[in-house]
């Protein structure tokens, strides 16, 4: 099988995400992620009641209609019911998606050094030319006065897939659209708060570090790679079950963190636009898992891709518990922060065996010949465990810290990491295991204004140990790399606007643009017309995914 989780520019991932900062790289910018705070609320555009004094973590939304007017005089009665509420919020949100850079691509195939499938201009795996994403999320908490905390959120989304045409490894009828159903739990947890403690136990979100497009901080949760530009800011970080607790003294907090399981970040290895297989991948792996796509009927084999990103965990019997704590400081002038966390390098990393590169590199494999298939099943049992392919998961130990401080307009931010194993991969997809210091540098003019923002930010990540003279070279990454993200998000008028987010990057050479134009007549509603553009030099993230080019609307409702 073959495995790929995450990547982004600061992170490295494997085959799926690819580049630092790249997965959340056009996130919204706001004010920056503080500690504690149970998730990127800030694209919620919704204004917000902080509950328990010592972490800000619980939020009461007020309805529009309420912003801005004066409240009646609240009797003794009404007050004592206040202590005991329901808050229920969500919003409802559709994105269509044209993918201009696929239907394109045919045209762009004769100048590539490696056309797909041996010259043939069909894709060997699913690609989208249009996508339609539809979602609804909810959250709902019931708050007992500033002492207790259920509460619950989840999604449920329907994703409809449409190719320009069907796959080279295919046969029979093939239906250019598909669906998805996709129904999330996410947030399920219990707080109990006292004056100067909180401890929160369940399923939740859990932020580190204060960098807006990517903290190298922000290593509890899982994320979820498989819509790394266009989805919404917070459901790219999965809640994960974990017990927190938090204890403040003076200008001082402590917070330690429990995880009991390990739940690894979820991307595609192919069959969709952000899987790990793209058309510059090695031909041989495309053709491979194409011709394995036909041991199952079409219509499930969307259950069939999963097999492949599969990997060795860590049971679930405490060896993969993680734990780490953070210590933050509100000095006056500067806000501080460090953190140490035991656990998992959220990227498998992956040994392909040589004697399964021959394979591939010597087999011709054609469309609906599933005798080719019958050598890798004798790999499997000739090669006993690991097989041809083996993937796990590294423990690593993560030391960092964050600082935000004001220089009149200008907020200030740095945030830096260091972690003794972090996974990067090779061309060929092999995995590359080194110590690696992490740094990001924001600097964000600061209007009082969440649609007013201009945000800078230098990011750095440098691998301690080189690699062998022989090794291949890597996907999206150099021993140092560097790159300058940024957003300008500012209002034309009292309605329209204009976002325009983005990467650079400077070694190697690559970016990834976000430009759009919103409207947002009131604090529910908002439309965003746009486009995502991506390219880059040689093995950069914009080039591996520079077949993505997107136009896209996207409405959202939020109530």
């Amino acid at each position: 099988m073959l495995h790929c989780p995450r990547f982004s520019l600061l992170e490295p991932a494997p085959i799926v995400a690819l580049l630092v900062g790249a997965c959340a790289l056009l996130q919204s910018p706001s004010a920056a992620a503080q500690p504690g705070s149970p998730g990127d609320s800030s694209n919620t555009e919704d204004l917000t009641e902080t509950i328990p004094p010592s972490e800000g973590d619980i939020v009461e939304t007020i309805p529009p209609e309420q912003q801005g007017q004066s409240l009646a005089p609240v009797a003794p009665a009404q007050e004592a019911l206040s202590d005991t509420r329901v808050q229920v919020s969500g919003y409802a949100r559709q994105s269509l998606e044209l993918v201009y850079g696929q239907l394109s691509r045919v045209s762009r195939n004769a100048a590539d050094p490696q056309p797909p499938c041996a010259e043939n201009p069909t894709p060997c795996l699913w690609q989208d030319a249009f996508i339609s994403r539809t979602q609804l999320v909810l959250r709902a908490s019931y708050l007992q006065a500033q002492h207790f905390e259920a509460t619950v959120s989840g999604m449920l989304g329907y994703t409809l897939h449409a190719a320009e045409k069907a796959q080279l490894y295919s046969r029979g009828e093939i239906d250019l659209a598909r669906g998805e159903l996709d129904a999330q739990l996410r947030e399920a947890y219990v707080g109990f708060f006292w004056p100067a403690v909180d401890l929160r136990i369940g399923q939740q979100r859990i932020a580190w570090g204060r960098s807006d497009f990517q903290s190298p901080n922000d290593v509890i949760n899982a994320r979820d790679l498989r819509d790394p530009f266009l989805s919404e800011n917070e459901l790219r970080y999965l809640p994960t079950p974990a017990i927190r607790a938090s204890i403040t003294g003076g200008v001082f907090t402590f917070e330690a963190v429990v995880s009991p399981f390990f739940i690894p970040d979820r991307f595609d290895v192919y069959g969709t636009n952000w899987g790990a297989m793209q058309r510059r991948a090695y031909t041989k792996y495309q053709e491979f898992l194409g011709e394995s796509s036909l041991l199952v009927d079409q219509s499930i084999e969307r259950e069939l891709a999963p097999l492949f990103r599969q990997s060795e965990r860590p049971l679930d019997n405490g060896k993969g518990t993680s734990a780490g704590a953070r210590i933050s400081a509100a000095l006056p002038g500067v806000d501080l922060s460090a953190y140490y966390h035991y656990g998992y390098d959220s990227t498998p990393f992956v040994q392909i065996h040589p004697a399964f590169l021959q394979y591939v590199s010597g087999t011709t494999f054609t469309p609906g010949d599933l005798s080719t298939l019958e050598p890798a099943l004798d790999l499997i049992n000739t090669l006993g465990p690991g097989g041809p392919v083996s993937a796990r998961y590294l423990r690593r130990h993560h030391v960092g810290f964050d600082l935000a401080t004001t220089l009149g307009p200008i907020g200030l931010r740095l945030d830096a990491a260091y972690e003794n194993r972090r996974v990067f991969y090779q061309v060929d997809f092999n995995s590359f295991q080194t110590p690696t210091l992490l740094g990001v540098l924001s600097l964000e003019y600061q209007t009082g204004n969440l649609d007013n923002i201009v945000l800078v930010e230098l990011l750095a990540q440098h691998q301690l140990h080189d690699r062998p003279a022989e090794a291949q070279p890597l996907l999206a990454y150099e021993r140092t790399t560097t790159a300058v993200a940024g957003t300008l998000r500012w209002m034309l008028g009292d309605q329209w606007g204009i976002d325009l987010r983005g990467l650079v990057g400077v070694m190697p050479k690559t970016y990834a643009l976000q430009p759009a134009l919103r409207y947002k007549p009131n604090d529910s509603f908002l439309l965003r017309l746009g486009a995502l553009l991506l390219n880059g030099a040689e093995n950069s993230f914009g080039w591996y995914y520079g077949d993505n080019d997107t136009a896209f609307v996207q409405l959202r409702y939020a109530f």
